[in-house]
């Protein structure tokens, strides 16, 4: 038996923990011998005692001697594959047995290597600190995983991943509640056997471009395993590494409260406009800055009758309203200075509401109009001015003031 050289070659600060399994002591001090300096060696000389030592200590690697009184090391091997806590320990087995068929047994049991003996310490050193490396990644990816899963699930949306074929790779908790199956479930399933044709049919062309690299962003509605119905927002994101789109990221939230809310504010909208279609004054809305941003269907009319051939149909919106006074000329220009002068301190701010009257004589007759200015509640910064034909009164008042004078 030739004497092992140089120290294993481990990655990490915590010892690494062997268990040893022999029916004689010799063999079990022999190989402690050999990774005592570097690794916490537990020993146990029958399969029980072995099964009961791994629960225990739960160790990094399995040494394991095929032939012992009781259980054999095969039925260990099988035992402690077939618990949660310990099917991810490696199992070396080490033995004097030399029969291709008992080797071809252990790695179908699930042992990572098989070791006869006498060995070679060099060699067994080697392959244990290959073992242990390996074990050390794969715990340190089932903690990522763990991590990854643990955040995943606790996020409401649909997050899964899809290989090139088209298989789900990942899949999150959610997809209990939309599928109607489990995460475990869904990995491995095809697209086409997880969603219904007419989805699939939807879905496959999307998913086909996100595989060529572009990423893709939809909404559509879905029933979920419950029959209800949501809408959805869905976003493919390819996976792309060195230029080769690997899979693609999928996530789908249900937005079906903001599509609710977003109908109720269009339905509240269209009462609104309605409503304000039906006022004889003329109404337009500024934003902070006094620019026209709508107008109603009497300021429509009012624009009509009144622009000159020149303009567009546009209703003046885009127009602001600031410099339409600051720019107005002729004969009802007068007026026009205060105007500007109150608006201006609405969308300021320094005040909520503006109001003055003015006269707008066309070449037929006198006419009379009042202003209003009036800030909207909140932050938005709008302002609605309304204005409104006030004439009539405005005639007898003033043919009131002229039989006052009169008399």
């Amino acid at each position: 038996m030739e004497k092992a050289e140089g120290p294993l070659v481990l990655t990490t600060k915590i010892r690494p923990k062997i268990l040893v399994v022999d029916d004689q002591s010799i063999n079990i001090r022999l190989v402690g011998d050999i990774f005592k300096s570097e690794c916490d060696v537990y020993m146990a000389m029958e399969g029980e005692q072995a099964i009961a030592q791994c629960l225990a200590t739960l160790p990094d690697l399995v040494l394991l001697d095929l032939v012992m009184p009781g259980i054999d090391g095969y039925e260990v091997c099988r035992r402690l594959k077939a618990q949660a806590s310990t099917k991810h320990i490696p199992i070396i087995f080490i033995t004097s047995q030399r029969d291709e068929t008992d080797e071809a047994l252990g790695f179908e049991l699930g042992a990572v290597d098989y070791v006869t003996k006498p060995f070679n310490q060099t060699v067994l050193r080697a392959r244990v600190n290959t073992h242990l490396l390996l074990k050390l990644q794969s715990d340190r990816l089932r903690s990522n995983e763990r991590f990854m899963q643990t955040i995943t699930d606790n996020i409401p949306g649909l997050i899964g991943y899809w290989s090139p074929e088209l298989r789900c790779m990942f899949a999150n908790a959610a997809f209990e509640s939309y599928f109607g199956k489990t995460p475990a479930q869904v990995v491995g399933m095809a697209m086409h056997e997880l969603v219904s044709e007419a989805l699939y049919a939807h879905n496959k062309p999307r998913m086909e471009a996100a595989l060529r690299g572009e990423p893709q962003r939809f909404e559509r509605t879905f029933h979920k395993a419950d029959g209800s119905l949501v809408h959805m927002l869905t976003q493919y994101m390819p996976d792309i590494h060195e230029g080769q789109v690997n899979g693609v990221f999928v996530l789908s939230s249900d937005v079906s409260d903001l599509k609710h809310a977003q109908l109720a504010l269009s339905e509240s909208e269209q009462f609104v406009r309605a409503t304000i279609d039906t006022v004889p004054d003329t109404i337009c809305v500024l934003d902070r800055t006094g620019v026209i941003i709508a107008v109603n269907q009497a300021w429509r009319e009012f624009y009509d009758a009144n622009r000159d051939v020149s303009q567009q149909g546009d209703y003046a919106l885009g127009t602001n309203y600031l410099q339409v006074c600051e720019l107005a000329v002729g004969a009802n220009a007068g007026e026009a200075p205060m105007m500007a002068k109150g608006l201006a301190a609405v969308l300021a701010g320094e005040r909520d509401v503006f109001s003055m009257e003015y006269p707008y004589h066309s070449d037929n007759e006198k006419r009379f109009f009042y202003a209003r200015v009036r800030r909207f509640p909140g932050n938005s910064g709008h302002v609605l001015v309304a204005h409104g034909n006030v004439t009539e009164r405005k005639m007898i008042e003033l043919e009131l003031a002229r039989m006052a004078h009169t008399d």
